[in-house]
């Protein structure tokens, strides 16, 4: 009796302390953005936000420092108010020494951004229940920016009750905007030869961290506006002197060592590709922090680093040096795509379209290696292209679907080593089609369950960019028999298929909309022949599932001495709302169940 009230005492404080969790760790009262586009062509920006802590997290480890980055060359940075709020309402102001500038994480080992700066300021007078205040400006020389532009995802880390922006440009300029994932519309008015659009926003609901969310954040609250179009943004940004490709002696040098040994368009591309992602380093300042402005690939190539769409402008002039027509691309999220609107901010990554003579067009990133054309990639994306010498142009490649098919035979020996042969499908993403263009041994590397030194032979029967077709001669050691007898042989797997997405496990209670890395039908019917003497343990009758977001099919049969695995997964790659998501995860789910992705054998 003693024993059963304390379980029940435990049970009733656990239940009590679950009640008191607060539902965030802080509380935004109140955030007002103002973007002023003053008539002589300068810009100030001014932002005040008052939050309330709510727990000790908040304030060790989310919201005790604010960093403010800005380029004291064409901006200067003023501190209006700075100040907590005890839980007594005693006001704390900051001290002095609580402002530091220090140069930008993201500009360090970068000479050519070390102008950059970074206000620190550290709050003080932290506590739970305790308010901070912050008020600052910043105001940008005539120039410095193309244009008006912004974009900003409304919703925060912690709620937020009230967000204002005002955004104020001359009487006789168009801003373009866009609010995006809300039914919302701004009050416009006039004022002192301006014209002034007030948004507001209620009640915005913390970001998720579940994981697998839409890429770029496309199904948050947003708010995205320019002063261009995307005709005259991409002008302005091709207008500058870094568009010429023009090329060092060295840059001529570098380049003809490669041409000298590869004659081949792609191959030569995928080197020179290489050379700007591993010899170069990627200095990952966001271009809005250096207004867009662009150093030539000459002052790229001599300083050993730049920017991502620095790397693309330098690889596009070393192809071009290299006889190969090439031109930058800049790729914005469909969802977000706006052509009447020339945000910058809302570019998703730069690539560089790549033409060789020989067969399909490239498409290739200047800061990472990829062994299949980016193409295959740029689902959900618009591409837009960066000519000096014509309009932009928004570029629609064709996308090839993504599939896996693997079929194979294997015979156990009575030592249990296995031999066999494995017949392998792949298309889109799963296609390492650069790579085997070059050298048809790197396929060894791409399966679970299958060593690299296990596979002995490959034999290429059919390789280009949609489509490449091999087969795979396999023979693998016996692997260790357990002390109750039983052999545990892996079932071999693709691992550029669905594998690659590391989805090992959904957990149930989504708060935010999952979607795929990508679309995929991916498929495998492989068949073991046991020595005499052996069977197999078989999990059960086959297991089917199929809703709006795919299918699933996965089975182990053994029958006259022979195993044989069959598995089927088709998910679409469309993105699946929070309250759907069970149904996604019952497919990942059962299609991840380690039953089916080995055999277990035993004696008889």
């Amino acid at each position: 009796m003693k024993k059963t009230s304390h379980i029940i005492a435990l049970v009733m404080m656990t239940a009590l302390l679950s009640a008191q969790e607060p539902d965030t760790d802080a509380v935004f009262k109140k955030i007002i953005r103002e973007y002023t586009l003053n008539p002589d062509g300068s810009q100030d920006y001014h932002y005040f936000r008052r939050v309330r802590l709510v727990t000790h997290f908040s304030f060790n480890r989310l919201y005790g420092e604010t960093f403010i980055v800005y380029n004291p060359q064409y901006q200067t940075l003023k501190i209006n108010k700075a100040y907590t709020i005890d839980s007594k309402g005693q006001e704390v102001p900051v001290p002095e020494n609580a402002f530091n500038e220090v140069l930008p994480r993201f500009a360090s080992d970068a000479p050519a951004f070390n102008n950059l700066r970074e206000m620190v300021v550290t709050h003080t007078g932290l506590e739970v229940g305790a308010t901070i205040v912050l008020d600052y400006s910043i105001h940008t020389q005539p120039g410095y920016f193309p244009a008006l532009m912004g974009n900003e995802v409304l919703c925060e880390s912690s709620t937020v009750e009230d967000e204002e922006f005002v955004i104020r440009v001359p009487a006789d300029r168009t801003l373009n905007y866009r609010v995006f994932n809300l039914r919302t519309s701004p009050d416009v008015t006039e004022e002192e030869g301006s014209k002034v659009y007030t948004f507001s926003f209620r009640d915005l609901l913390e970001q998720s961290h579940d994981p697998f969310q839409p890429a770029h954040d496309t199904h948050l609250p947003r708010l995205a506006f320019s002063t261009a179009t995307l005709e005259d943004a991409c002008s302005l940004l091709t207008g500058q002197e870094a568009f010429q490709y023009r090329c060092t002696e060295s840059m001529k040098k570098a380049v003809a060592a490669i041409r000298e040994q590869e004659k081949d368009d792609r191959i030569a591309a995928v080197k020179i590709r290489k050379l700007v992602v591993n010899d170069l380093n990627l200095h990952p300042v966001p271009p809005e922090y250096t207004g867009y402005t662009l150093r030539t690939p000459a002052e790229v190539w001599e300083s050993n680093g730049g920017t991502s769409l620095e790397k693309c402008l330098l690889m596009t002039a070393l192809l071009r040096d290299a006889g190969i027509s090439a031109f930058p691309v800049i790729l914005f999220p469909s969802a977000l795509f706006d052509e009447s609107m020339g945000c910058l901010p809302l570019a998703s990554r730069y690539l560089v379209q790549v033409n060789p003579r020989e067969r399909e067009q490239l498409y290739l990133s200047p800061t990472e290696l990829s062994d299949q054309s980016l193409v295959c990639t740029m689902r959900g994306e618009k591409a837009v292209l960066l000519d000096p010498d014509r309009q932009a142009r928004i570029e629609n490649p064709e996308i090839p679907g993504n599939g896996v098919k693997v079929t194979g035979t294997f015979g156990v020996a009575g030592d249990m080593s296995v031999k066999g042969r494995l017949h392998v499908e792949v298309s889109g993403v799963a296609n390492p089609y650069l790579d085997l263009i070059a050298d048809t041994t790197a396929v060894k590397r791409l399966f679970n369950g299958i060593s690299s030194r296990e596979v002995i032979s490959v034999t290429l029967e059919q390789c280009n960019l949609t489509t490449s077709v091999f087969s795979c001669e396999i023979e693998c050691s016996p692997p260790e028999i357990s002390r109750a007898g039983f052999v545990f042989v892996p079932v071999p797997e693709y691992s550029k298929g669905s594998r690659s997405w590391h989805m090992d496990h959904l957990l149930p209670g989504r708060e935010s909309p999952l979607q795929p890395p990508f679309n995929i039908w991916e498929e495998y019917d492989i068949t073991w022949s046991l020595p005499q003497g052996y069977t197999a343990v078989v999990p059960g009758d086959e297991t089917f599932a199929e809703n709006d977001y795919g299918k699933v099919s996965v089975s182990v049969a053994f029958q006259d001495g022979k195993v044989r695995v069959m598995r089927l997964l088709a998910v679409s790659g469309d993105m699946v709302p929070a309250g759907d998501a069970g149904q996604f995860r019952e497919l990942i789910n059962t299609w991840n169940d380690s039953r089916y992705r080995e055999i277990i054998l035993v004696k008889e």
